[in-house]
C-alpha cells in the first residue's frame, strides 16, 4: 500500500512540475452550484494530490482490514473450529483435576454405600481439596452422617441446605427424614408442611404429609392429603383403598371415644364398604349391629363378606358369638356350614374345628382335624395344647398329655399380625407399624414361624 502511494505522490508531483514550468500563470476557474472561484492551475493541482492521497489511504485501510478477517477464518477453519486455550499446561492441568474429582466422587460414594464411613470421609477430605463446592460436600455428608445413624448431624447439615434456594427441597426431604428417624413427628409434620407448600405434587411429599399426619393423629388431614395425591395420580388404586379405609375407620374411633354414635357408625361402614377385608372395621360394625336393635342379620352379612376374602380366627369367633346360646354341637355344625366358604385359609378351618370338636367331645372328629392340620403346617402353641387336652380327655393318656404341654412353647407362634413392609409382628391389628411407620400394612398369618 505504500508502494503505491508513494508511486502516485511521484506521478503528481512530475505532474505539477510540468504544468508549472509550461505556464506558472494559468489558472482554473472552479463553478459549484451557487460556488465559483479561480485558482492557479498548481495550487489546484496540489489540492488534488492530498485529496486523492487521503482517499487513496482510507482504500487502503478498508482492504488491510478484509484481508485480516479472511486470514483469521482461514486459521479458525483449519483448527476444526476450536479456540486455542492460552496455556497449553493450564489446559491440561484443569482436565486433570476435572477426572481427580470425578475419581473423588465415586470413591466417596463406593464407601458410602459400603457402609465404610471412615474411608468415605478420608475420600471426601481430598475431594475438598480439588472442588470448591459447599453444597455438593454437604449433601456427601448428609450420606455419610446417615450411614453412621447419626441423625442429629443430618438434621443439622439439611437444616442449612433447605435455606439454599436451589437445594431447598432435597434438604427438606433429608431433614424430614432425620426428623422422622428420631421420632420428631410434630417437626417432621412442619417440615414437609413446607415441601408440600412448595411442590405438592411429589410423590415424596404426598406420601411423607400423609404418614406425619397419620403419626400425630391428624387422620382428618391425612384423608385430605391422601384425596389429593389420588387426585394427581401420585397413589395407586390399590393403596388408596388400604390407606383410606383405615383412615376413615381411625376417624370412626374417635368418634366412638366421644360416644358420638351418629359418626361411628357413619365412618365405620363407609371403611367396610371401601374395604370389607379390614378386620377390625368389619368386628366393630358387626358389634354396632348387634347393639342397636340386635340387627343380627346385618352383623352376620358383613362378617360372611369378610370371610369369604380374608378369613381369620377374630372374625369366625365374631360370628359364633351371634348365636351364643346355641349348644356346643350345634355350633360345631354352624362352623362346619361356613368353613366351606373359607377357601383362602383352609388349615384355619381345621384348628377352629379341633377347638370346638373337643368342646363338644367329638374325639374321632377332634383327632381327624390335628392330623389335616399338621399334614400342612408345623405344630403351633394352640395346637399343642388342644392336642394335650385330647390325649387328657379322650385317651386318658396323661403320660402323651403333659409330653404335648412341654412341647407347646417349642412350637410356631399362634396367629399373629404381621406388617407387609418390615415383618413387624403385633398380637392385634395396628393402623400404623411401631417399628417402620407404615400405615395399613398389617395383614393376619395363621401363625409366626420361631427363629
Amino acid at each position: 500500500m505504500r508502494t503505491y502511494f508513494l508511486t502516485v505522490l511521484a506521478l503528481c508531483i512530475v505532474l505539477i512540475s510540468g504544468v508549472f514550468a509550461l505556464d506558472e500563470n494559468a489558472s482554473a476557474s472552479i463553478v459549484l452550484n451557487n460556488f465559483a472561484t479561480e485558482m492557479p492551475l498548481w495550487i489546484l493541482m496540489i489540492y488534488a494530490v492530498i485529496i486523492g492521497a487521503l482517499v487513496l489511504g482510507l482504500v487502503g485501510l478498508v482492504f488491510g482490514f478484509i484481508r485480516a478477517q479472511k486470514a483469521d477464518i482461514a486459521r479458525v477453519e483449519a483448527e476444526g473450529w476450536r479456540v486455542a486455550p492460552t496455556s497449553p499446561t493450564d489446559s491440561t492441568l484443569a482436565r486433570a483435576e476435572i477426572e481427580n474429582a470425578s475419581m473423588l466422587l465415586i470413591k466417596t460414594l463406593t464407601h458410602i454405600a459400603a457402609a465404610d464411613t471412615k474411608k468415605a470421609e478420608e475420600s471426601l477430605d481430598e475431594l475438598r481439596k480439588v472442588v470448591d463446592a459447599d453444597a455438593l460436600i454437604d449433601l456427601l455428608k448428609i450420606k455419610i452422617y446417615e450411614s453412621e445413624k447419626n441423625f442429629d448431624k443430618v438434621e443439622e447439615i439439611s437444616d442449612k441446605l433447605s435455606e439454599n434456594p436451589d437445594l431447598k427441597l432435597a434438604g427438606l426431604k433429608s431433614l424430614m427424614e432425620a426428623q422422622i428417624e428420631k421420632k420428631e413427628y410434630k417437626k417432621a409434620l412442619a417440615t414437609v408442611n413446607k415441601a408440600y407448600e412448595l411442590r405438592p405434587d411429589l410423590y415424596w411429599v404426598i406420601s411423607g404429609a400423609f404418614k406425619m399426619r397419620a403419626q400425630t393423629d391428624d387422620w382428618t388431614g391425612a384423608l385430605d392429603v391422601l384425596e389429593e395425591g389420588y387426585k394427581k395420580g401420585l397413589v395407586s388404586d390399590e393403596k388408596y383403598v388400604n390407606y383410606k379405609s383405615t383412615v376413615l375407620y381411625q376417624i370412626a374411633l374417635i368418634y366412638k371415644e366421644e360416644k358420638d354414635d351418629l359418626n361411628f357408625f357413619k365412618y365405620c361402614k363407609q371403611a367396610v364398604d371401601i374395604c370389607p377385608t379390614l378386620v377390625p372395621a368389619v368386628l366393630d360394625l358387626a358389634q354396632y349391629y348387634v347393639d342397636h336393635d340386635h340387627q343380627v342379620r346385618n352383623a352376620e352379612d358383613i362378617l360372611n363378606a369378610a370371610w369369604r376374602l380374608n378369613p381369620t380366627s377374630e372374625i369366625a369367633e365374631a360370628y359364633l358369638d351371634l348365636y351364643k346360646d346355641e349348644t356346643p354341637l350345634q355350633k360345631v355344625q354352624r362352623m362346619e356350614k361356613w368353613a366351606v366358604v373359607n377357601n383362602q385359609r383352609p388349615s384355619l378351618n381345621n384348628i377352629l374345628l379341633a377347638e370346638l370338636n373337643i368342646k363338644a367331645e367329638l374325639w374321632n372328629k377332634a383327632k381327624s382335624e390335628f392330623e389335616i392340620f399338621l399334614i400342612n403346617n408345623p405344630s403351633t402353641k394352640k395346637l399343642a395344647r388342644l392336642i394335650a387336652e385330647y390325649e387328657e380327655k379322650a385317651n386318658k393318656d396323661e403320660k402323651a398329655a403333659q409330653s404335648w404341654r412341654e412341647k407347646a412353647p417349642e412350637c410356631q407362634s399362634d396367629a399373629v399380625w404381621m406388617c407387609e413392609e418390615c415383618r413387624h409382628v403385633s398380637a392385634k391389628w395396628l393402623p400404623i407399624c411401631k417399628k417402620c411407620g407404615a400405615v395399613g400394612h398389617y395383614s393376619w398369618r395363621l401363625y409366626k414361624r420361631q427363629k
